[in-house]
């Protein structure tokens, strides 16, 4: 079943069920995921978006298929993955759940009542849902690892279509390059992503995931090596037969990926432009 179905199965043991919520856009791709994973002692994964209607009709849901929900867990705190968890914790009477620094995404619109922390485990039909810290996408970010299915709910650390958007002042990209080494070492037999579908082959996608961002780092050095650019330079470039209306969310990118470089020590700012950091003199 495609995750735009009313219900869908995401694995039989535990069951989990997959609902998407009605925010469909440029970022959402056809919109966020709630997922709930088991049915006696059932999570609900980031509820999405607190949208006019929404969070009544996924409460109804979780009820009509008589899920006994322990707890909402939320992979981050942004717009369209977590405000409709307060609601939702209310209609359910069930707690909510997330990283101790979810309110540097999520600001005001969601308060969680109980902090996960990497490996905490919650316990679910029969296997259990590992907590992991994933920082990249934001600060935030968790993952959750169904132990026994090998299923890894990645929130928007991988998505089923695309590539992840990491940009400054949430965005690290190098603690996103982290987080997708620890995911791969992880050998999911399936991925659950916050958007699109269902990932089924799950290591080819994440080696593209890591393939992709050290192709865009070597091309950014090969630019500057011919000397200093400024990061609209660089994306009118590398961007060159890319719609110029994600121009912007592409600056942000490059912005992500200069911080790193500039971190490691191979390149450096001065005011608005970037260059290549020039090689130490070697000692005579």
């Amino acid at each position: 079943m495609s995750p735009t179905d009313e219900t869908a199965r995401v694995v039989s043991r535990p069951e989990t069920l997959i609902w998407t919520a009605p925010n469909p856009g440029p970022k959402t791709l056809d919109g966020t995921h709630a997922y709930v994973v088991g049915r006696d002692k059932a999570y609900v994964i980031d509820p999405g978006p607190a949208v006019p209607n929404w969070t009544n009709e996924l409460a109804a849901r979780v009820k009509a298929a008589a899920l006994r929900v322990e707890a909402i867990v939320l992979t981050h705190g942004h717009p369209d993955h977590a405000p409709a968890a307060t609601e939702l914790s209310q209609l359910l009477r069930a707690p909510v759940m997330g990283s101790a620094s979810i309110e540097s995404t999520a600001g005001d619109s969601v308060r969680v009542d109980a902090v996960l922390r990497e490996g905490d485990a919650l316990e679910t039909d029969g296997d259990r849902l590992i907590v992991i810290e994933t920082p990249g996408h934001s600060p935030d970010h968790l993952g959750f690892w169904l132990e026994g299915a090998k299923v890894l709910f990645s929130g928007d650390t991988i998505l089923g279509r695309g590539t992840s958007l990491v940009a400054p002042p949430e965005g690290d990209m190098q603690l996103y390059m982290r987080t997708l080494d620890t995911l791969r070492r992880l050998s999911p037999l399936l991925i659950a992503p916050g958007h699109g579908p269902i990932v089924r082959d799950p290591l080819t996608t994440i080696d593209q995931y890591i393939d992709h961002r050290r192709a865009r780092e070597r091309q950014l050095l090969t630019i500057l090596q011919r000397g200093p650019a400024t990061i609209r330079d660089l994306v009118d470039e590398m961007y060159a037969g890319v719609d110029r209306r994600l121009h912007e969310l592409a600056r942000g990118s490059v912005a992500a990926q200069l911080e790193k470089l500039e971190r490691e020590g191979l390149v450096e700012r001065d005011s608005s432009s970037y260059r290549v950091r020039p090689l130490p003199p070697v000692p005579e």
